[in-house]
């Protein structure tokens, strides 16, 4: 889509959009533009101040990486099998691969293996929730829990723990996994 800009001799030049419509919407937000060349001071406010909080944001996450540092070193010293996907790690293991990830703040590393999707009504499957939840009592570190899609999917049933990523120890990653296990275990064979 071809745009018409101020160029820094105060010239007018015609150029191709480059998303700025699709993030601020086809208005400029000091409304519409009058064309007549001329552009609000406090829209390039809000866009450099738009622009200077992302940049900290950015400067924050790269700060952030010592934590995934940290835990790729734990996983390292388990001996665990693990992989890097994107942002969060696989984790392969006997009982299937669970997944772990850190929260944007990077303060949770939370675990995760999805079980099975629900194909019930919730209400008929009063008996199994029962059961999950008795073996939730017994747990250390991981618990059942059901994870609803956005996409319209089916829930699933998942097994979740979650620990402080600020101060991790081997032994913490330990008692968890082994936690995340014994519960997965219950659905081998």
């Amino acid at each position: 889509m071809a745009s018409s800009e101020i160029g820094c001799g105060g010239e007018r030049t015609e150029g191709v959009d480059q998303g700025m419509e699709s993030s601020m919407g086809p208005e400029s937000p000091n409304g519409p533009d009058t064309g007549s060349g001329q552009e609000d001071s406090s829209g390039t406010e809000t866009q450099l101040g738009d622009y200077l909080a992302n940049s900290r944001a950015a400067a924050q996450k790269v700060e952030q990486t010592d934590v995934t540092k940290r835990v790729e070193e734990l996983f390292g010293e388990l001996n665990l099998p693990f992989t890097r996907t994107g942002g969060d790690w696989d984790i392969s293991a006997d009982v299937g691969t669970v997944s772990a990830g850190l929260d944007e703040d990077e303060e949770v590393l939370t675990f995760s293996q999805f079980i099975h999707p629900l194909t019930k009504p919730d209400k008929k499957q009063g008996e199994y929730f029962g059961v999950l939840l008795r073996e939730n009592i017994s747990s250390v570190g991981a618990c059942f829990a059901v994870f609803d899609s956005d996409s319209g999917d089916p829930s699933q049933v998942v097994i979740l723990a979650r620990i402080g990523a600020k101060s991790l120890d081997p032994n913490e990653i330990t008692v968890t996994l082994e936690s995340l296990f014994r519960l997965s275990a219950l659905f081998d064979g």
